[in-house]
């Protein structure tokens, strides 16, 4: 919290997929902050939610930051060209606006993104993921206009069987690499594909941030 009151950060708002929706319940639960409802004003929890918490102390006094999190699977919304008319029909609580989130609050923000699973599944028609991951990197650049903010992009770790029934996390990366992963979800969910998704992303913020266009 120290870094968030240096940098001056008013929020921290995460954008992505059920790993997102992880990450930001986790981050609640580590900081002893209030547990958003599982549904506000007809928003369950999955799709959006919002709490603040008081990350001050003696010295600065109180400090609120809101926390905030946005569902959106493929990192595209309704209307976009890069958007299969299949999704956009039946999946608006997986294609929530999330920059209608993002753009109401003017206060200085860390965006926290992720994207990848939900484009390597093998029954599905999906967004280009390249020209989406370039897509958010010119918003963020040409369209947004928040040069203030601070973006993490997260890449995409694979699934692992036991992820529903697991009782600890896994001890270091060694264990999580060296366990026995059944063909069958390799197939089904592409994870296989997931290393390939990554290394795009990487090289796509390495130029983004190599072109001194804001922070990312």
């Amino acid at each position: 919290w120290e870094q968030i009151v240096r940098l001056g950060l008013d929020r921290i708002l995460f954008v992505g997929d059920s790993l997102s929706l992880y990450q930001s319940i986790a981050l609640l639960n580590q900081i002893g902050a209030d547990n958003p409802p599982s549904e506000y004003e007809g928003v369950r929890i999955n799709e959006h939610w919002e709490v603040s918490y008081d990350c001050g102390n003696e010295a600065i006094g109180k400090n609120l930051v809101k926390l905030e999190r946005v569902q959106n699977f493929y990192l595209v919304e309704k209307g976009s060209p890069l958007l299969p008319p299949s999704i956009a029909a039946k999946d608006k609580p997986r294609i929530m606006p999330w920059t209608q989130y993002y753009l109401r609050d003017p206060s200085r923000t860390l965006l926290v993104v992720n994207t990848g699973p939900h484009y390597t599944y093998s029954d599905k028609i999906v967004p280009p993921y390249e020209q989406v991951i370039d897509a958010f990197l010119n918003d963020i650049r040409d369209r947004f206009h928040r040069p203030d903010d601070v973006v993490v992009f997260r890449t995409s770790p694979r699934g692992h069987p036991s992820c529903h029934t697991a009782t600890r996390p896994f001890a270091n990366e060694k264990e999580f690499e060296h366990e026995e992963i059944p063909e069958v979800p390799y197939k089904r969910y592409g994870w296989d594909l997931y290393e390939n998704l990554n290394k795009h992303l990487r090289e796509a913020v390495s130029r983004y941030n190599h072109q001194g266009a804001g922070q990312s």
